[in-house]
């Protein structure tokens, strides 16, 4: 993470301050998510996310004005990319709880580093950036080490 990071860079401290409450979020959320995974109804899993994001936003609206503004006008084609955003987040997120509860946590922990692959290629692709060599780095350091991870979990249980 640090390399990625890389302390003393000319990079925003908020920002970093974010990526690390998120790293911290996510991996909550991981590991609740395959606690729950085995015990409770995926859907009730769902709604139990989606009431933790409605009281933390509720939360974080006094701030609005810090962050930005609300847009006044939504029209139709960002109200339909809205409701795709929720959609496809729901049915992502069922994916991922009926995931934990077919196959163990080892072995599906490291593919969610494929989202390290995704956003340096979004970056790439929709922005023209792409990560400086200790960067690349870090990240490949952070995937090589979920799929070694990985494989060492499957090959273990395939001796037991």
């Amino acid at each position: 993470m640090l390399a990625i990071i890389r302390p003393g860079s000319a990079l925003d401290p908020i920002g970093i301050g974010f990526v690390l409450l998120t790293v911290v979020c996510n991996v909550a959320f991981q590991i609740l998510t395959r606690k729950l995974a085995t015990v409770d109804n995926s859907l009730a899993t769902i709604f139990q996310s989606a009431l933790i994001a409605t009281i933390v936003s509720a939360v974080m609206l006094p701030a609005l004005g810090f962050w930005g503004t609300w847009p006044q006008h939504l029209g139709r084609q960002e109200i339909l990319l809205l409701l795709s955003l929720g959609v496809t987040g729901a049915i992502g997120q069922w994916l991922f709880i009926r995931a934990y509860f077919w196959s163990s946590a080892s072995f599906i922990a490291p593919l969610v580093f494929l989202q390290v692959l995704w956003a340096v290629a979004s970056g790439w692709v929709f922005f023209d950036q792409f990560p400086d060599p200790i960067t690349l780095s870090g990240m490949l350091l952070v995937l090589g080490s979920g799929v070694a991870t990985m494989i060492f979990e499957t090959r273990g249980a395939a001796r037991r």
